[in-house]
């Protein structure tokens, strides 16, 4: 708490020297434990000078170091990133979140990393996590909803990111049914969604969402044509800017108090960056089945509405996948 409240009182004095003496008085604390919260905070990327006998001189942070602290001091949210866990490399923010979940972690925990070792995407893909060029973070959400509103959460998740990164980057982002980013055809974010549900109501008892974006320059496998928002923007971001308008979109979207099916405002945003919305598009079945469609756009479920031939289907995430030909 003492580097949190260090933190803020030398961004208020941002430019100007802050003495160690104030600041002690100012936190309550000894200037021994003022001294220490420097320190700290300097480990954790803050660009801080200390001028003898006068006090601190706060310079800025490195974003290319992930901090808690950092994201603190940027968060205007009520729950979401309420308790931040930075972990340098791990093998998957959604996998470390589960854990985290299963043994009782609350609701708006979020899980950032600077690398995963093993950053996995729908239907059990890769995602390549390169250390220090992307944004890889999940966060649990514990809904007081049954198992039933579930579709809806990529949905939302994916109007929040895109909206965060139109605010931060003015990029015109579109959506690949379900929750997948791009930008000029480019694979640009993923989204996953995990959960655990009461085998007794069919209640929610938590919904990780793993959001993993491309932020700076990397050579990505050839597999999937990616982008980053460096290479679509000009310049990369502050990673520690975007994950806080991130969380503070994804606590807007369901900031109504309710879960429940989306409303015609969420579907026709969604719609409008749908990136083949009105298309032809191919859809292969987990049996290994194709068939063409056009797409028609989504129900208040979040499902998939499309025209087949002569018929109208509409069709659930996981049941198919979309090839934009």
């Amino acid at each position: 708490m003492t580097k949190h409240k260090l933190l803020l009182l030398l961004k208020r004095n941002d430019g100007k020297l802050l003495s160690g003496g104030y600041a002690a008085k100012e936190l309550g604390v000894s200037r021994n434990a003022v001294w220490k919260a420097v320190c700290s905070l300097k480990e954790e990327g803050f660009w801080i000078d200390t001028v003898p006998n006068k006090g601190y001189l706060y310079r800025g942070h490195d974003d290319r170091v992930l901090s808690a602290e950092e994201l603190y001091s940027l968060l205007h949210t009520k729950n979401l990133g309420g308790n931040i866990v930075v972990c340098p490399t791990v093998d998957s923010t959604s996998l470390e979140a589960r854990r985290l979940a299963e043994a009782g972690a609350p609701n708006g925990m979020t899980v950032l990393a600077d690398c995963q070792t093993d950053g996995r995407g729908r239907r059990d893909h890769s995602f390549y996590s390169p250390a220090g060029a992307g944004i890889y973070m999940s966060v649990i959400i514990r809904p007081k909803e049954s198992i039933s509103v579930l579709s809806t959460f990529p949905i939302r998740a994916s109007l929040a990111v895109t909206r965060a990164i139109d605010s931060l980057c003015g990029l015109n982002v579109q959506i690949k049914w379900p929750n997948d980013l791009y930008w000029n055809g480019k694979k640009l974010c993923g989204i996953l969604t995990n959960y655990s549900a009461s085998a007794e109501d069919g209640m929610l008892e938590y919904v990780v969402i793993g959001i993993g974006i491309n932020v700076g320059r990397a050579v990505y496998p050839e597999t999937i044509p990616a982008v980053s928002l460096e290479e679509a923007a000009g310049e990369a971001p502050s990673r520690h800017a975007l994950i806080a308008l991130v969380l503070e979109e994804l606590e807007r979207s369901w900031e109504k108090g309710t879960l429940d099916l989306l409303c015609s405002e969420e579907i026709q945003s969604y719609e409008e960056r749908m990136s083949c919305y009105g298309d032809f598009v191919t859809l292969e079945y987990l049996s290994g089945e194709r068939e063409e469609g056009r797409v028609l756009g989504i129900t208040p479920e979040g499902f998939l509405h499309l025209q087949a031939g002569e018929r109208e289907k509409v069709l659930k995430n996981g049941e198919v996948s979309l090839r934009l030909d």
